[in-house]
Formats: C-alpha cells, sequence, structure tokens
C-alpha cells in the first residue's frame, strides 16, 4: 500500500494464511528529540494480522522488533548473511 502512497493499513489474512504483513508509505514528520528539540524524522508503519493458533503475538513482535532493527541499519542484513 506504501507503494501507492498509503500510510495506514489493516491486512486481513485470508483462509490458509499464518501471517500477513503491510507496509506503509515512507513520510517524513516532526519528532521531539532527547533533548528536547523538533527534528523532522523518516517514519514508515508496518502492520501485522497473524492466526493465533499458529503464531503466538510474542513472537510476531520479536519478528517486528528485528525487522524494524534491519531497517534502521540495512548493514546488519548483509552482516546476517555471513
Amino acid at each position: 500500500v506504501g507503494a501507492i502512497g498509503g500510510t495506514y493499513t489493516s491486512p486481513i489474512l485470508m483462509p490458509g494464511e499464518a501471517c500477513i504483513g503491510a507496509i506503509g508509505a515512507i513520510e517524513t514528520v516532526p519528532r521531539y528529540q532527547a533533548d528536547g528539540s523538533l527534528a523532522p524524522v523518516r517514519v514508515m508503519r508496518i502492520s501485522w494480522s497473524a492466526d493465533h493458533r499458529l503464531l503466538a503475538g510474542a513472537t510476531v513482535a520479536r519478528f517486528s522488533n528485528r525487522l524494524k532493527a534491519l531497517l534502521q541499519d540495512p548493514s546488519r542484513m548483509l552482516l546476517s548473511l555471513r
């Protein structure tokens, strides 16, 4: 959805699917920094839906956190290929 400008979405599981993700567009938004100043920050929203009969919510959350870390520092992706 992000490829066509969408920012928020709610992925819906279809029969036979265990998990589905949706990626929103990257936008620049103001965010407070640790020192209290405002700075422009690039944000991309990701939404997940999972069948909890197959996947625990904590598993999906760990996967989401790992994906976030890789997207924030793409060089990690190359290091994890070794």
